[in-house]
């Protein structure tokens, strides 16, 4: 098992371009816009932040936003770019109801998705309702990869969520490899 405090960036990327968890040019690209501190070492709560470098999970933070409604549209579209462009997605909307029972839209494949996204008065994401729809952001038919939430702990995302795309064998070597703590059922 690799200790995760005493690894880099640079160690961690050829192991999950092996795992086939990230593509080599992803890697490079993400390593060359962090040169200046690649071959520091990961500190907790590091790696969760290294996938979401690498472009492959996706964090979604408490803070409160200026505008909900291009926050979703931002964070659905991160959401799919970790799929590497097969989701796409398109036509988000946060649709205000009454009480704060708002509930968010986008297309996906042509299909309209909607899911409710409660505020109340806050000025945050809905964190149930960014999970809700990554289940329908996952590729789907034989890619088996599906969204795990990093669960909390010391590679949490500091006042957020970090939610990871892999297949349930990628999940496994994250755990056994690195130590990262994950949701099992994916979303």
């Amino acid at each position: 098992m690799t200790n995760k405090r005493s690894i880099t960036r640079i160690e961690v990327a050829p192991r999950l371009v092996a795992l086939g968890i990230v593509a080599k040019e992803a890697a490079e690209e993400a390593l060359g816009k962090v040169r200046d501190w690649a071959d520091a070492p990961l500190e907790d709560g590091e790696l969760a932040e290294v996938l979401v470098e690498f472009g492959v999970a996706l964090a979604v933070y408490a803070d409160a936003v200026d505008d909900l409604e291009e926050s979703y549209r931002s964070t659905l579209e991160e959401a799919a770019a970790c799929s590497g462009g097969l989701v796409v997605v398109g036509d988000v909307r946060l649709i205000r109801g009454a009480g704060g029972r708002d509930r968010l839209e986008f297309v996906r494949g042509g299909e309209r998705v909607v899911r409710p996204a409660e505020h109340g008065a806050g000025r945050s994401l809905s964190r149930p309702a960014v999970f809700a729809c990554l289940g329908r952001l996952a590729p789907g038919g034989a890619d088996e990869r599906t969204f795990h939430r990093v669960l909390p702990g010391e590679d949490a995302a500091v006042d957020g969520e970090v939610y990871v795309l892999v297949t349930p064998g990628q999940a496994a070597a994250l755990r056994a490899e690195f130590g990262l703590a994950l949701d099992d059922r994916g979303a």
